[in-house]
């Protein structure tokens, strides 16, 4: 359960910063009953040894260590009942103060913190256009949020995973910015240009209808 908010998106934070805290009453209750158990199991092994009964000393010592894991597990929960920042940056999503007294479950994404200085710029490029980019390439991009200004930019990654965007199957290309990051914050979006070569006017503004009369005809014909 979510016991106090300290910090929501928008706000910078460094790397350890608290960001909320949740309910660990009853994982402090079952850290101390294990401890408890542990130490019960434990005065209950130097009693078999003292009667040198080898077969409960056997019992008493694993049922020690159980407890022992069973603890060390519990201070584990325990410790994570503060959600801190992984980094150094900016919270881009997540504000709980609305949300005290509610539960969360485990794998809940709860914050969402991404750096400052260290930005990835994130293309959504046609399935068409896929085959004409490379790993290398550079380009420029222009944000809404910032227009008139041109970043260059340069390709560093083509993933062969596929978005849904607007009802059109896109590609995510990863690029990185080679100047301007100072200017950014999480989140802008825009438009990008990559080079990829020198060809005819025509044939770039055909190349579409060119490739969708190539795939129909042979969708129907085979040909």
């Amino acid at each position: 359960y979510v016991a106090k908010s300290l910090l929501r998106a928008g706000q910078e934070v460094n790397k350890g910063d608290v960001l909320a805290l949740l309910d660990d009453r009853d994982l402090k209750l079952e850290v101390e009953r294990w401890d408890s158990e542990q130490a019960q199991y434990r005065n209950q092994f130097q009693d078999a040894q003292a009667q040198k009964n080898l077969a409960q000393v056997q019992i008493n010592l694993a049922q020690t260590r159980q407890a022992q894991a069973q603890k060390a597990l519990s201070e584990s929960n325990l410790s994570r009942s503060k959600v801190t920042s992984p980094m150094a940056g900016v919270i881009v999503s997540g504000d709980l103060s609305q949300q005290l007294g509610s539960p969360v479950q485990k794998g809940q994404l709860l914050f969402e913190v991404a750096p400052l200085q260290d930005y990835r710029v994130v293309l959504q490029v046609e399935e068409r256009d896929i085959d004409l980019l490379s790993h290398g390439q550079q380009g420029r991009l222009m944000l809404t949020a910032l227009a008139g200004q041109e970043m260059p930019l340069k390709v560093t990654q083509i993933t062969p995973v596929t978005e849904v965007v607007d009802g059109i199957n896109r590609f995510r290309v990863e690029a990185a910015l080679l100047s301007g990051q100072d200017l950014l914050r999480p989140g802008m979006k825009g438009v990008a240009r990559v080079n990829t070569g020198n060809e005819p006017v025509l044939w770039v503004w055909l190349r579409g209808l060119l490739e969708w009369s190539r795939l129909t005809l042979w969708k129907w014909w085979g040909l």
